[in-house]
């Protein structure tokens, strides 16, 4: 049940943040137009191609939104097979907490709180779902 409700926490961040992605250029502050423009004029050249800033921008928040279904999911997977595969959950567990942990981190210091706390209360689920596991090993 830990990794069931951590995966909500994860699925709540995947929404939210896409959210912001979709109505990310919305805004009327005349400022924040002129960086969106700038970002969608300056291009770079890279690996052959040139890119503008909003493309990198953009890519790697689909790409965030990606990763997140895809924890998610894996948590839920995860969260069947620990009952009949202790020590292989117990071992999967361990990579989705760093990387959840990371986003805590980055949500603290480059976002703001709500990622960021999501991010906490998942981390802490799968925690408590690696230490049920540990006993179970």
């Amino acid at each position: 049940m830990l990794l069931r409700f951590a995966s909500a926490c994860i699925i709540f961040f995947a929404a939210g943040h896409t959210m912001g992605h979709i109505t990310r250029k919305k805004s009327t502050e005349p400022q924040v137009q002129e960086v969106i423009k700038q970002m969608e004029t300056v291009q770079v050249p890279i690996g052959g191609q040139l890119r503008s800033y909003d493309e990198f921008y953009s890519g790697m928040s689909l790409n965030l939104t990606i990763t997140l279904i895809a924890f998610a999911f894996i948590l839920w997977f995860i969260s069947d097979a620990s009952s009949h595969a202790p020590r292989t959950s117990y071992i999967l567990l361990w990579p989705i907490l760093f990387c959840i942990a990371g986003f805590a981190i980055t949500g603290f210091i480059y976002f703001f709180l709500v990622p960021a706390i999501t991010c906490v209360v998942a981390g802490v689920l799968i925690l408590m779902a690696i230490n049920s596991l540990h006993k179970q090993k």
